[in-house]
């Protein structure tokens, strides 16, 4: 059997885990070394030279009384042997026999992993059966008693259920055995162990992230029988206390806020996959209204923790996402903040509410308003958070979810951490959304044997710390009572087996505290969250908190008022090979991606707006998916493809015959979105010529599109030649994120372009200067060709009159040369 002392050589290293696996083998095959002589009545099959061969008997206990042993009590062992070898065993015999008292937790981590001798003391053989055939079962019930077994001081004691036998050769030995322990309870008990428990309701998520269920597996775990019935009855059948009728064991239930919506979802009616490609009525309405009844009854009496959204792997979401998305998984983060003046105010817009419908919220599918049992709408206003900085515990989706459905106003300030460990930053991201408690594994603290009394000392769960984001209060589980209480549904040795062990934990801290001078110790029952148990033998571990003498109940808020242990430095979590990661976080956080971009979109509050994806991608970070790497995987890569799904959603159509035509050289381009979506969005139209061609487009700024509808855009244009260009017309967010798809089309113009009308017009110019400049030329010519002609004319005339005495001297007349010049020729005179 591994323990707690495994490895602890020189020290304790991180962690404590003792494996159901190494019980079993304990239980079943385990060798115990048989030191000196054998006591009185000491059988062969006791000696020397007995091996794990020849142990062919099964050994099963279903009773061992009473549960802590008084001086001088009889003790009943009762159970089944079963032959599970290959030949009929004859003269069967079976006694008890126990070992030295273990005094400390130590010791008793050492004698699980390696059952210490059990020679000390020892009753008598009685006979069982004189033949057992191979593969056959009986029942046997032997009887002792506290004088016998020489059982005088209280405490823990190894003990062993001996089967001997004679096979067909006539070699008789020991063909069986079982170990267990003996609790033997103080006369007068002067100190306690106060017990808290923390019991999960959770279970992976049976839904796409359309919000469709992917299979009907949460039927049957509801069903009488399922395990998550087991799980609910073990608290239902608690014993009352007499004076009030109330539980007599204070539980806290862990609820994973997904299983709940999904379980209204199916009491009101549902549908999975038919195998075939359709899809057929779920087998479990009436279990899920007759679980969600129950579960009502148990919390109004019960503390009720929130768990996040789909119980998400916080420290998955935070590398995938960051704060914002731990934050939204929270449930006691709030759902939405009042909307900016002039915004979209929740509640105020159809298809956005302001509070949170069961098996809508978290769904993605839009518009669907499912109905709880009772037939009337589950819908339940968001709230705002507490002024003092703690998460309110109405202010959440988480928390609203289980206040509609079970009527309860759920914890929100506390978180349990899928591992019980978590990174630095995800820590920080906690206690900034007003978590102030954890409740952490014993390998998150560097010191945890004060926590849990590993090291002898008094037990106390709660630890405190300052962190750089302010003090933290924590509650250390104990694996080693968590460990026992899963055995319960494994055990091989029966849960009776299982619960002896989980009493001799705390018998032996009972010891430590005596020998220590205190009165009171501490510790906190955490169970695996998918807690699979027989439920009659967990109901009656967990009473026994209640009725033991030297035990005590104590709710979890007693446990955190509660003393203070001293555990050393806080470690970070460290990367384990179930953590999700690889590829498929991968995934996860480029769906994170796409909502980012896209909340930029939204008009008035994104996180009410894609609460429903938000959800989907909580259930793709499950912590169910850890150990399920394909599962993770699948639901990854679903996810991922559902975000990329909602940037589809909003598009531009395309032109009917993918050309458009402008009548004019600054017509603008319309084009039409559309939104198919069930809130408004604000995008961004781009249209870009190819080549740089004759066409230029003005930014025509955020346009918002109604939710459901379609809206023309018109983008400003301007043309610079006449014809045909090729242009892209795309849509994005204003965070500049692509929607849709781009739409690629011809944009034809006939209108002049203003270079076509230049160049038109210059040309013209052009024409008319060289016009002007032949007319003025050719008036410049007859003007000249005029004025030869006259010349002419006057040289003639004055030829005519230079015979007369008074020519030479009147006005106007040229100044010739003299009179009688001998060089002057007369005027000729053409004939008339």
């Amino acid at each position: 059997m591994t323990g707690r002392a495994a490895g602890r050589t020189g020290g304790r290293p991180p962690g404590r885990r003792r494996a159901t696996a190494a019980l079993v083998a304990a239980c079943t095959a385990g060798v115990l070394p048989l030191l000196g002589g054998l006591p009185a009545g000491a059988a062969p099959g006791d000696g020397p030279g007995t091996d794990d061969a020849a142990r062919q008997v099964q050994v099963t206990l279903t009773e061992l009384t009473p549960r802590s042993i008084a001086p001088g009590a009889e003790i009943v062992v009762s159970g089944r042997i079963t032959n599970t070898g290959e030949e009929t065993l004859t003269d069967l015999t079976l006694r008890v026999q126990r070992g030295e008292q273990l005094r400390t937790r130590q010791a008793l981590a050492d004698d699980l992993a390696d059952p210490s001798p059990t020679t000390t003391a020892a009753a008598a053989f009685a006979p069982v059966d004189d033949e057992l055939p191979a593969g056959e079962s009986m029942p046997f019930r032997y009887v002792t008693s506290a004088t016998e077994l020489r059982l005088e001081g209280d405490g823990v004691y190894p003990a062993l259920v001996n089967v001997n036998g004679t096979d067909p050769d006539g070699l008789t030995e020991r063909v069986g055995e079982l170990t267990t322990h003996l609790v033997v309870a103080p006369a007068t008990p002067t100190a306690r162990t106060a017990v808290g428990v923390l019991w999960p309701i959770t279970d992976r998520p049976h839904r796409a992230p359309d919000g469709d269920f992917t299979d009907d597996d949460l039927a049957g775990e509801i069903a009488p029988g399922g395990r998550l019935d087991r799980a609910l009855a073990t608290v239902e059948d608690l014993p009352r206390r007499p004076d009030s009728d109330a539980p007599a064991v204070p539980v806290t239930l862990a609820v994973d806020p997904a299983l709940v919506e999904e379980l209204t979802t199916m009491a009101g009616g549902y549908r999975v996959p038919d195998g075939s490609g359709g899809t057929t009525d779920g087998a479990g309405r009436e279990d899920a209204e007759a679980y969600l009844a129950r579960l009502r009854a148990v919390a109004a009496e019960q503390d009720v923790l929130a768990l996040p959204y789909a119980d998400a792997d916080l420290d998955a979401l935070q590398t995938a996402g960051g704060g914002d998305a731990v934050r939204r998984a929270l449930p006691g983060t709030a759902a939405a903040d009042p909307p900016a003046e002039g915004g979209t105010s929740p509640g105020g817009t159809a298809g956005q509410t302001g509070g949170t419908t069961a098996g809508e919220s978290a769904a993605p599918t839009d518009g669907a308003t499912p109905v709880t049992p009772s037939g009337t709408e589950a819908t339940t206003p968001a709230a705002e958070p507490s002024g003092d900085g703690s998460a309110d515990a109405g202010a959440g989706t988480g928390a609203a979810l289980l206040r509609t459905a079970l009527g309860v106003t759920p914890r929100t300030d506390l978180a349990w951490p899928v591992g019980g460990t978590l990174r630095t930053e995800t820590l920080t991201t906690l206690q900034d959304a007003g978590v102030r408690q954890l409740v952490l594994a014993e390998q998150s603290w560097a010191d945890p044997g004060t926590a849990v009394g590993d090291d002898g000392s008094t037990a106390t769960a709660r630890v405190d710390t300052d962190t750089d984001a302010g003090p933290l209060t924590t509650l250390v589980a104990d694996s080693g009572l968590g460990d026992a209480v899963a055995a319960l549904g494994d055990d091989p040795a029966g849960a009776r087996a299982a619960e002896q062990r989980y009493l001799a934990e705390l018998a032996v801290l009972g010891t430590q505290l005596a020998a220590a001078g205190g009165s009171r110790q501490t510790v906190l029952v955490v169970p695996p969250r998918q807690v699979d148990v027989d439920p009659a033998a967990a109901t009656a571990l967990l009473a026994d908190a209640a009725e033991q003498p030297w035990l005590d109940v104590a709710s979890l808020g007693q446990l955190t008022a509660g003393p203070v242990a001293d555990a050393g430095q806080l470690l970070p979590a460290t990367a384990g090979p179930d953590q999700l990661g690889g590829p498929a976080l991968g995934d996860v956080g480029a769906a994170l991606g796409v909502r980012a971009d896209f909340a930029t979109a939204v008009v008035g509050d994104p996180d009410t707006a894609l609460r429903g994806y938000d959800a989907a991608i909580d259930r793709s970070v499950a912590s169910s998916w850890r150990g399920d790497p394909d599962g993770f995987a699948e639901a990854a890569a679903a996810v991922r493809e559902r975000l990329l799904d909602l940037t589809r959603r909003v598009t531009l159509l395309e032109p009917a015959d993918g050309t458009y035509s402008l009548a004019s050289s600054d017509a603008p381009l319309v084009l039409t979105v559309s939104n198919d979506l069930p809130f408004a969005v604000e995008v961004r139209v781009e249209v870009r010529a190819l080549a740089n061609a004759g066409l230029t487009t003005e930014d025509g700024g955020l346009q918002q599109v109604d939710l459901e509808s379609r809206r023309v855009v018109t983008v400003a244009s301007e043309v610079s030649q006449s014809g045909s260009f090729a242009v892209t017309a795309t849509l994005s967010t204003p965070g500049g994120g692509s929607l849709g798809e781009p739409v690629d089309m011809q944009v034809r113009s006939t209108a002049y372009g203003t270079i076509t009308l230049a160049v038109t017009f210059g040309a013209a110019a052009l024409l008319a200067l060289l016009f002007l400049r032949r007319l003025v030329l050719f008036v410049l010519r007859r003007r000249r060709a005029g004025s030869l002609h006259d010349d002419d004319r006057d040289d003639a005339d004055a030829d005519l009159v230079g015979a007369s005495p008074a020519a030479g001297s009147g006005a106007g007349r040229d100044a010739g040369p003299a009179d009688g010049d001998p060089t002057r020729r007369p005027p000729t005179r053409s004939p008339v």
